[in-house]
């Protein structure tokens, strides 16, 4: 059955055929129902781990409420404990920790704390929403180069909280590959 793109006919969607890019009037061999098969596990799977990096960006904040709230002689308690352990792990450090020691202020640990949370929340948030709007234009077929780099982001562990448990890794290289395959790159708008 040939296709022709100026006939009075037009097939469904599921049936319109993807047009190559390299010669504008060829009709690439895969037809778009066959693409979006191809395509769709891979986007919902990209989808999901954007999903699952928000929730993880929420960890900080969270933490930092718990910290803004927590009684001043339990947080600076908790403070010289930690200090103490590291003593025990860096016999070498013994100088600056007790520096530390004398400087506990449970004001200035809440500070940190916020001042942590929102820079490592937004430092997570963003290519979290980076990696769910790839997944979304990825089920689209639109945004070719975005869903090329947000695989690659969700791969990389520093970025993508999935990516230290390898599921990041699996997920973007799987999408990396649908991608890169000839029929679903023609097919993208």
């Amino acid at each position: 059955m040939s296709f022709d793109p100026f006939g009075s006919e037009s097939p469904s969607p599921s049936e319109r055929p993807a047009y190559s890019r390299e010669y504008p009037g060829e009709v690439a061999s895969t037809p778009l129902s066959a693409v979006r098969g191809k395509i769709m596990p891979a986007a919902i799977s990209l989808l999901i781990i954007g999903v699952l990096n928000l929730l993880c960006s929420l960890y900080f904040p969270g933490n930092s409420i718990i910290l803004y709230y927590m009684p001043d002689a339990r947080l600076e308690k908790m403070q010289v404990d930690q200090l103490t352990r590291m003593k025990q792990m860096f016999p070498n450090m013994q100088e600056a920790i007790d520096e530390q020691m004398e400087s506990i202020d449970a004001n200035s640990m809440r500070r940190q704390a916020l001042y942590l949370a929102i820079a490592s929340g937004v430092f997570i948030s963003l290519p979290a929403l980076l990696t769910c709007l790839a997944g979304i234009q990825m089920l689209r077929l639109r945004s070719f180069s975005l869903c090329v780099f947000a695989s690659l982001v969700s791969a990389v562990p520093c970025v993508s909280p999935t990516g230290c448990c390898c599921l990041g890794q699996i997920v973007g290289i799987w999408s990396l590959i649908v991608l890169l395959d000839e029929s679903v790159r023609m097919s993208f708008r």
